[in-house]
C-alpha cells in the first residue's frame, strides 16, 4: 500500500490518497481493531449501525498503518492532538498533514508532507439527491446546476458537489463554522473550479481538487491548499 517510493514522493511534496474497500480489508486483514487506542475502540461501540462502525474501525486503523510506517513509530503508539473542530494532527510530525473519510464500504485517506489535505468520501444514494436537500446544502449556483441537470444524472452531480464541499471545509479545519453557501463549484472535466463570497477571504488561486469515482461506485473529492500544482498518488484497494 505505501512503499519506500511512494514515501520519498510525498516527502518531496507530493501527496498521497489511498482508496481503501472495507470488505476487502476485512477479509484480508485481521485484527485491525488491535490497532485502534482505547478512546478509538469507544468510538466505534457507539456507532449503531455494523456498516458504519466497520468503516471507522478500518480507517483509523490503516491510518495508523500509514502514519505509522511514515515516522518510524508503532501504530498502536501515535497519539493525535484534535482542533476545536476536531480534525486531527499527529504533534511527532507537525508538517505531515493527513486527513480522511469512511462512509458504508469505503475508506479515503490523504496524506502529504506540508500542504493542507482535505478529503471525503461517500457512498452514492439516489434517493438522497434531492433539490429539497439541496437547498440545505449549496450556494445558488450550485442549486441552479442541480435544478437543470436531467433527471437521471442529478445524484451524480449532486454527490460530486457534495464530496468537494467536505474536502475543502476538512482541509481548511473549520467544519461547519464555514457557511456551506459561502462557496461553490463548477465541475471540470477531472477536478473542479472554486469562487468565494468576499466574507470567506479565501482565494480559487489557493486550491487544487480533484474528485472522482471508485470501483464500487463511491464518490470522491480531495481539496489541497496550494497555489501551485502538485502530483497526486492514487492507490487502490
Amino acid at each position: 500500500m505505501l512503499t519506500a517510493a511512494s514515501l520519498g514522493r510525498a516527502e518531496r511534496g507530493a501527496a498521497e490518497l489511498h482508496l481503501l474497500r472495507v470488505p476487502r480489508l476485512q477479509s484480508r486483514e485481521a485484527g485491525l481493531e488491535r490497532l485502534l487506542s482505547a478512546d478509538e475502540r469507544a468510538r466505534a461501540g457507539r456507532f449503531r449501525r455494523d456498516a458504519d462502525r466497520l468503516a471507522f474501525v478500518a480507517a483509523r486503523a490503516v491510518l495508523r498503518r500509514l502514519l505509522g510506517a511514515r515516522v518510524g513509530v508503532d501504530p498502536r503508539e501515535l497519539v493525535f492532538d484534535y482542533n476545536v473542530h476536531g480534525k486531527p494532527s499527529l504533534p511527532i510530525a507537525p508538517g505531515l498533514r493527513f486527513n480522511l473519510s469512511h462512509t458504508e464500504g469505503a475508506v479515503a485517506i490523504a496524506l502529504s508532507q506540508g500542504i493542507d489535505v482535505g478529503v471525503d468520501i461517500e457512498r452514492v444514494l439516489p434517493e438522497r439527491a434531492s433539490l429539497d436537500g439541496a437547498s440545505l446544502c449549496f450556494a445558488d449556483s450550485e442549486r441552479a446546476a442541480l435544478a437543470r441537470c436531467p433527471a437521471a444524472r442529478r445524484h451524480e452531480l449532486f454527490f460530486a458537489l457534495w464530496t468537494l464541499k467536505e474536502a475543502y471545509l476538512k482541509a481548511r479545519g473549520e467544519g461547519l463554522s464555514l457557511p456551506l453557501d459561502g462557496f461553490a463549484f463548477e465541475l471540470a472535466s477531472d477536478g473542479a473550479a472554486i469562487r468565494f463570497q468576499s466574507s470567506l477571504g479565501d482565494e480559487p488561486a489557493h486550491w487544487r481538487f480533484h474528485r472522482g469515482l471508485t470501483p464500487s461506485g463511491h464518490a470522491w473529492a480531495l481539496a489541497l491548499r496550494a497555489d501551485h500544482d502538485v502530483a497526486l498518488e492514487v492507490s487502490e484497494a
